[in-house]
């Protein structure tokens, strides 16, 4: 009997991967944009969770006990940041919010996005669309990254990493 249940466990958990894997291909196939899936994640961390509904895809990654994760989501219409004010920063450097404490524009690799620390609950967040010409950014996908627990180098080397 206990052998039977060990096996049960196996084959929902292989399921559940296989499902993760259908879900990101489906997405792949249905929306109109590049989907972007991380090629380096801090050892902890896996894909739990992958949700495809309308036009987002949600992928989540996390330590098996939970505590520490990142979420990150993929739609083809930006509708989460201001991309002409994201483009004079790329042009001109000067960030409109530099005075904000733990908030910020910045480049990380090949995008460009509002960056948001949150020291008490030791989350960082990257709203984010790819670096592209200024005639582009109209039908620019978005990008949402969420991190907690997670620290901020190799939240950055996340980051980089999208292919």
């Amino acid at each position: 009997m206990k052998y039977i249940l060990i096996g049960v466990a196996v084959l929902f958990f292989m399921a559940g991967c296989s499902s993760n894997e259908d879900i990101i291909q489906k997405a792949k196939e249905e929306l109109p944009m590049e989907i972007h899936l991380p090629s380096y994640l801090p050892d902890e961390l896996e894909l739990s969770r992958a949700i495809f509904e309308g036009d987002l895809l949600l992928l989540t990654y996390e330590s098996e006990d939970t505590s520490t994760y990142i979420e990150f989501s993929q739609e083809p219409f930006n509708q989460r940041v201001n991309t002409q004010r994201l483009m004079e920063f790329v042009e001109t450097g000067e960030d409109p919010y530099e005075e904000i404490p733990n908030f910020q524009l910045l480049e990380i690799g090949e995008f460009v996005g509002e960056y948001r620390l949150t020291p008490e609950l030791n989350a960082l967040a990257y709203v984010f669309v790819p670096l592209i010409s200024r005639t582009d950014h109209q039908a620019s996908p978005s990008y949402w990254i969420r991190s907690v627990g997670v620290e901020e180098e190799e939240f950055h080397k996340v980051i980089e990493s999208l292919q």
